[in-house]
């Protein structure tokens, strides 16, 4: 059974964990690959914001300000 994906509305400050998502995707503004170079999977972070672009939602980190990651790549932590 897959986890449950993180809340899309989260507030700012929200907690959530990186799991490495591993699905093929076109990789809007690099997200993909911010994942792996910035994240550890099992970490939790702290949402920053979160926003829709084209059909998929972003996440930005308090961590990591400025790089966008994929939503379905955490679960609430």
């Amino acid at each position: 059974m897959l986890a449950q994906r993180m809340n899309i509305y989260a507030p700012q400050g929200w907690k959530i964990v990186y799991i490495a998502a591993t699905d093929e995707r076109d990789d809007i503004y690099n997200a993909g690959k911010n994942a792996i170079q910035y994240l550890i999977k099992g970490q939790k972070y702290t949402v920053n914001r979160i926003f829709e672009v084209c059909s998929f939602t972003m996440v930005e980190l308090e961590e990591f300000l400025g790089i966008f990651f994929y939503s379905n790549d955490f679960i609430d932590g």
